[in-house]
């Protein structure tokens, strides 16, 4: 246990730092993520059914993209709430930014907020105060039946 705690205790703080000097509005993993999936779309056409849906051409096959629901019918936008290579294709035809799309789960200030808490560390055994109370011990052993 006290090795998870130290661990912990160093991830946090890691994290922290690294969160410091990180750019941008979004993750930077995600931030790979939308640009795979931007050179995947080049090899896509659409079609504009309403001012929010489109049908999208991928090889021999066709995906709904809407726009408003923040949907696709491949189902990655979905599931992982990063748009897929389909709605970065339609996307910026409407001349919106990918990163207003994303999930705010994958935000720089989400991110702040799931680490900005910190493990204090602890004394060593030598600093801890001695209490007049008799330690614990381990409960009694019992054989168990059939055993």
């Amino acid at each position: 246990m006290e090795w998870l705690r130290r661990y912990s205790m160093k991830r946090m703080f890691k994290k922290k730092e690294g969160i410091k000097k990180m750019k941008g509005i979004i993750m930077p993993s995600i931030q790979k993520q939308l640009d795979k999936a931007s050179k995947r779309s080049r090899n896509c056409e659409y079609l504009q059914a309403s001012p929010t849906k489109f049908e999208v051409v991928d090889g021999d096959d066709r995906f709904t993209v809407e726009l408003e629901k923040k949907t696709c019918t491949c189902f990655k936008w979905d599931l992982t709430g990063v748009p897929c290579s389909h709605a970065c294709l339609c996307i910026p035809k409407k001349r919106l930014t990918l990163h207003s799309f994303v999930d705010v789960a994958y935000s720089k200030e989400m991110y702040k907020k799931a680490y900005e808490h910190s493990i204090n560390p602890v004394p060593g055994p030598k600093q801890w105060e001695v209490t007049p109370h008799t330690q614990p011990e381990p409960p009694p052993y019992r054989k168990m039946s059939g055993r």
